[in-house]
């Protein structure tokens, strides 16, 4: 047999191999790639004997006609191997993207851990605090019940709105119902239990209902639901849905109606029930109710920017500590008072927002913009007027910050970062008031100062969650004699830019 005849049986062979792994016609894709690989690699042994055996190929004429098949056969041997490397190619996509699937699958049907860190901050909160609270002096009472319930349950309304209008979820209608009716069904049913065990006063003397925050307990319940639902479609999903939780925390405390701590504990209650739910919802249906998520674009994108261009921008909740002096030049006492008077207050509630832009993989330029609210109970040291004469105040504070933040990437989804920054604290005037209204104990003046403060972040990234979480630690030191020194212990949620 010569050698143009070896050559297009073999060329044959590989065609018919290499037409049946295309059309499907056969199953053990490994055997006809094999196969395939192997007549294309003899062709190639064969071709190599033949120019090092120079004295055969000068006693050999070759004819135009014999050069026209070697080329043929070339090209097509070409054409053979650029199939073969194109199905290797597409084989290792899709195992890529089912890994990721079956990742994400786990990772949704898996029990969160959400939510016990708003526990512990509460916990402690409610240790610390419990000479405050049972401290003599109210809070004027305000009636916004029913105004602070809007977006305690606005997540809740978008993700049943978003799936009456087609947007389907991570979840059948049968799981989104039963682990939405279960979440709910523990949040309050938890926390109206809690209320009637604790038995804690509330800020406005109203009643002994105050712990845990059941507006609180709703809407981080509430957002997390929006968050399991439709938080791998869009990161502004999860950032909407906590940004209205936070803003039902901190008009709990500002309208007098919870302690901080209360609204930590609800909110840990909300968001431990959310998960739970979804977890015994998991099991009850063996996980068969659960969409499958495929690795898209986005996620990649998502992966390369965390590496080398993490930019985020960032709603952040954070509780401050530290220094609570309230100088004598800072108020001013009612007339015909001669005595002398005194503050009682804890920690701080924030929330505020974050914009960072890096120049390359490690520096950032940050500005970032928070509110505080702090409880205060005026202490009188005279004999004619008491505590419980006079209502509490409730201080308010901006800052808004510039700084530099350097950040490392730790592990391929964790970050340390350091930062330094410097702005403006500016402080809203308040008034303590009598509890017969008649007029203004203290007045607190409104003031602005600089101040500047340094921290540390961690950040990191979890399967199948367009959210990057994070937590930081900052000393903040006012260029004032009002709340000097002040820790801020922050919980963020960052969207990759």
């Amino acid at each position: 047999m010569d050698l143009r005849r070896l050559l297009r049986i073999l060329s044959f062979v590989s065609f018919v191999f290499c037409s049946c792994l295309i059309h499907g016609q056969l199953s053990d894709v490994d055997s006809v790639l094999a196969i395939a690989r192997a007549a294309v690699d003899s062709v190639r042994a064969e071709e190599a004997r033949r120019s090092d055996d120079t004295v055969t190929l000068r006693l050999i004429p070759q004819t135009k006609r014999q050069e026209g098949y070697r080329n043929i056969d070339d090209q097509y041997l070409k054409e053979v191997e650029d199939m073969i490397k194109e199905r290797e190619f597409q084989s290792s996509v899709s195992m890529i993207r089912n890994l990721y699937t079956q990742r994400s699958y786990n990772e949704e049907t898996r029990f969160h851990k959400d939510g016990l860190a708003s526990l512990a901050s509460g916990l402690y909160s409610s240790w610390r605090g419990r000479h405050f609270r049972q401290s003599a002096g109210i809070f004027r009472h305000y009636d916004f019940n029913a105004v602070d319930y809007a977006p305690a349950v606005a997540p809740l309304a978008l993700t049943w709105g978003l799936r009456a209008f087609g947007l389907k979820g991570r979840s059948s209608m049968k799981r989104l119902t039963l682990s939405n009716v279960m979440a709910m069904g523990m949040t309050v049913g938890i926390s109206y239990a809690a209320k009637n065990i604790i038995d804690e006063t509330r800020p406005d003397g109203y009643d002994n209902n105050s712990m845990p925050s059941m507006h609180s307990a709703v809407a981080f319940a509430s957002a997390t639901i929006l968050h399991r639902e439709y938080g791998h479609i869009s990161p502004w999903f999860t950032v909407g849905g906590y940004s209205a939780a936070l803003a039902t925390q901190m008009l709990r405390v500002r309208h007098n109606r919870h302690w901080l701590s209360d609204t930590f504990i609800g909110a840990s209650i909300g968001t431990v029930s959310t998960n739970l739910a979804y977890f015994i919802t998991d099991k009850i249906t063996r996980g068969k109710e659960v969409k499958g998520e495929r690795l898209n674009q986005y996620e990649l994108w998502r992966s390369y920017n965390f590496i080398n261009h993490p930019s985020t921008v960032s709603i952040v909740s954070s509780v401050e500590s530290g220094t609570t002096d309230i100088p004598d030049e800072a108020f001013t006492v009612v007339d015909g008072y001669d005595g002398d008077v005194s503050f009682s207050m804890r920690s701080m509630l924030s929330a505020g927002a974050e914009y960072n832009w890096f120049f390359n993989k490690w520096l950032a330029a940050e500005a970032m913009a928070r509110v505080a609210t702090c409880q205060v109970k005026v202490i009188p040291d005279g004999n004619s007027i008491s505590s419980d004469d006079i209502y509490g105040m409730n201080l308010s504070f901006c800052h808004l910050n510039l700084g530099m933040k350097a950040s490392t990437r730790m592990t391929p989804s964790l970050r340390l970062g350091f930062r330094m920054y410097g702005g403006m604290r500016m402080t809203g005037g308040a008034d303590a008031d009598f509890t017969d209204g008649s007029a203004a104990f203290v007045t607190l003046s409104s003031e602005a100062c600089a101040e500047a403060g340094a921290g540390i972040s961690l950040d990191f990234v979890r399967p199948a969650n367009k959210c990057l979480l994070g937590f930081s630690c900052d000393y903040n030191h006012a260029f004032s004699a009002l709340f000097t020194n002040r820790w801020v212990i922050s919980s963020t949620w960052r969207v990759l830019l």
